[in-house]
């Protein structure tokens, strides 16, 4: 089973919603969100759940994961700027949980999760290649890198097996409900790019908790 959602055009200032598309293609659903603004910054929120042990072998080719400490840098933002387009830059960051290993006495299921952003669909224009807006950029990927976590450590604690596909998409769709709220509510506080202030205090509160989520992570492991 894979569940695939993306969300377009998340604003970065005055955001208007525009559409909403529901459909399915081959056992799929894809469900579609747009949003324009005055200043506008593509994010793809795509989170993806396979319950199979198996690579992400299309995704795979052109994706950064997420890694402790990571750090963007502009040279990740390979894409060709949209010169139609008001957004300064657009970033595609993703959320993926897959099956790491199933108990084959219980055939329950441990699950790993991870921010991914795609440096083949992110871009910037000419011009705003400041260190402002890359950390701007970069604390979209962390906070897809929180989100994944927190999927992680919830999902992990209810004893899934291949009977509860059902309940694993439901938790899936929570917590990507979760992911839109937060990095709409980012944009929203920070203005896009042009608050400061708010862009501190989200830096230091994101930070923070993916120092927490990442103690939380390391201590679930060793009981497993």
């Amino acid at each position: 089973m894979i569940l695939q959602q993306r969300k377009w055009n998340s604003p970065c200032n005055v955001s208007k919603w525009s559409g909403f598309t529901l459909s399915q293609n081959k056992g799929d659903l894809v469900t579609q969100k747009s949003v324009t603004g005055s200043i506008r910054m593509k994010i793809i929120l795509a989170a993806i759940i396979s319950l199979l042990m198996i690579p992400f072998a299309s995704e795979a080719q052109d994706s950064l994961v997420y890694t402790n400490g990571q750090k963007l840098s502009w040279d990740n933002f390979r894409a060709a700027p949209n010169r139609k387009d008001s957004a300064r830059a657009e970033i595609s960051t993703t959320i993926q949980m897959k099956t790491a290993k199933v108990n084959i006495w219980t055939g329950g299921y441990t699950f790993s999760a991870w921010g991914i952003m795609y440096p083949g669909r992110s871009w910037v224009k000419e011009g705003y290649r400041s260190d402002y807006i890359l950390n701007h950029e970069q604390l979209h990927f962390d906070i897809s890198q929180l989100v994944a976590k927190r999927l992680e450590l919830h999902i992990n604690k209810q004893k899934i097996n291949g009977a509860n596909q059902a309940r694993v998409a439901s938790i899936f769709q929570e917590y990507v409900d979760m992911l839109f709220e937060l990095q709409d509510r980012y944009d929203r506080e920070t203005s896009g790019v042009i608050n400061p202030a708010e862009q501190a205090k989200w830096d230091a509160y994101i930070r923070n908790e993916l120092k927490e989520i990442e103690k939380q992570t390391l201590a679930t492991a060793k009981k497993h």
